[in-house]
């Protein structure tokens, strides 16, 4: 009889986002301080066989090669593949055997702490956690989202970015949020503009709970230095650039670092060499000189529109006393060393 934990862990992919996922799934593992958790991969291709061992062993892989809904209904602009419903999927299923399941997209780098802190979030009801999209970090007035149209009013005025979603199972299946879900995907006269995190607030409507930005910094919108100053345990590389493709030299060094290690420790070569090759051409030097010197005007500026929003104490985790931001202990770099700790990890 198979023994399911208390918690869930689950991230996505297709066939372009397994090796990203893994790594992901690595820094989760070594995370968390209960063995309370277990760690999932959903995907849409087949794994690469040199980290097949590595899932075998630490982590749970579930094949999902046919459709999630009969293409017929399936609606979606042509960047949105059917591999995007896999977080649906993956919070219908994992809510039935977990108390607790946490979802994280592929382009998420967990910093510090234990995923396993949210499960003592207090007065937790509502089917899900997450922290609300940056078009709402300023206070008083926000910019809306590509799909505000199509939201009921309740998401209207309370949205959240669905990169990083913790699931209250019970709530969850209680008021059928993964059937809504895809029935708002499915039933939509025309494409859902942001697809499965459209149809997520959709269903819930407002019905969720709001936790401080540290568990999904958005970086496209405040990135760089300001990340190293707060040290949130999160930061999600919304918008284009990431850490393997990092031409631009918008993401700190270490990311890209990390990853690199990741690759060459668990034999991915070819991966390793393709990204060496593709992040430090020459001629970037002077721009990666200017990018990372200091902080820039802009960002400075939102910044000091969006302190009100990240210092506000009502956010769900601040008032279950679960630390935030890294900073709130003086210690910036607590504990970001810890970004290499999977050499401890066997590579076969």
């Amino acid at each position: 009889m198979i023994s399911y934990k208390k918690m869930a862990v689950v991230l996505c992919a297709d066939e372009n986002q397994i090796w990203q996922a893994a790594y992901a799934l690595v820094r989760s593992f070594l995370l968390d301080t209960t063995n309370e958790i277990q760690h999932y991969l959903y995907v849409s291709a087949q794994v690469d066989p040199r980290l097949d061992a590595l899932f075998s062993r630490y982590f749970r892989i579930v094949y999902c090669l046919d459709d999630i809904v009969p293409p017929e209904k399936f609606k979606s602009h042509g960047y949105v593949s059917q591999a995007t419903l896999l977080r649906l999927k993956a919070l219908g299923d994992l809510s039935q055997l977990h108390e607790f399941v946490l979802y994280l997209d592929d382009d998420i780098v967990q910093r510090w702490g234990s995923p396993a802190d949210l499960m003592r979030l207090k007065g937790f009801e509502q089917p899900i956690a997450a922290v609300a999209d940056n078009t709402r970090w300023t206070q008083g007035r926000f910019w809306k989202n590509a799909d505000f149209n199509v939201l009921p009013a309740g998401a209207q005025q309370k949205y959240f970015n669905a990169g990083m979603l913790f699931v209250n199972s019970k709530a969850l299946i209680a008021e059928n949020t993964f059937e809504n879900a895809l029935e708002a995907l499915t039933d939509a006269s025309d494409p859902l503009p942001l697809a499965d995190q459209s149809a997520l607030n959709i269903a819930v409507d407002g019905n969720w709970l709001e936790l401080s930005p540290s568990w999904n910094w958005q970086h496209s919108y405040l990135p760089g230095k300001i990340i190293a100053l707060l040290n949130p345990r999160y930061v999600h590389f919304t918008g284009p650039v990431k850490p393997w493709a990092n031409t631009t030299r918008e993401i700190e060094e270490i990311y890209t670092l990390s990853l690199l290690a990741f690759l060459k420790h668990f034999g991915l070569e070819d991966v390793h060499n393709a990204m060496t090759v593709e992040n430090y051409p020459k001629k970037r030097l002077t721009h990666y000189m200017k990018r990372t010197h200091g902080i820039s005007g802009n960002t400075l500026s939102r910044y000091d529109k969006s302190l009100p929003y990240f210092s506000d104490g009502t956010f769900a985790d601040r008032q279950s006393g679960i630390l935030a931001f890294g900073a709130d202990t003086d210690r910036q770099d607590f504990p970001f060393p810890a970004l290499f700790s999977f050499f401890a990890l066997k590579p076969d």
